[in-house]
């Protein structure tokens, strides 16, 4: 099944995981582009780097290709981003 989300999912991964990390003083965290939840290794072609925001963003679209369970949790902890993007003032 090929989804909007798994789209974008793809293009986010493609744009913005890098196989090694930045040297360009932002914070940068490691995804998994296949979560080890399901089935995904630590092998290094299954590891990105992203701004954490990425990774945030690339964690709400698993959820979305992948429905509640492993990924809700993961979604809900997944990065300091998360509060940047969540937080209503």
């Amino acid at each position: 099944m090929c989804s909007k989300y798994q789209m974008h999912y793809d293009l986010l991964i493609y744009k913005h995981g890098t196989e090694t990390k930045p040297d360009d003083g932002a914070y940068y965290e490691r995804h998994h582009v296949v979560p080890k939840s399901l089935g995904g290794s630590n092998e290094p072609s299954n590891l990105v780097y992203m701004t954490g925001k990425a990774h945030f963003v690339a964690h709400h679209l698993l959820f979305k290709i992948h429905g509640v369970g492993p990924m809700a949790s993961c979604l809900l902890y997944t990065s300091d981003a998360a509060d940047d993007l969540l937080c209503v003032d």
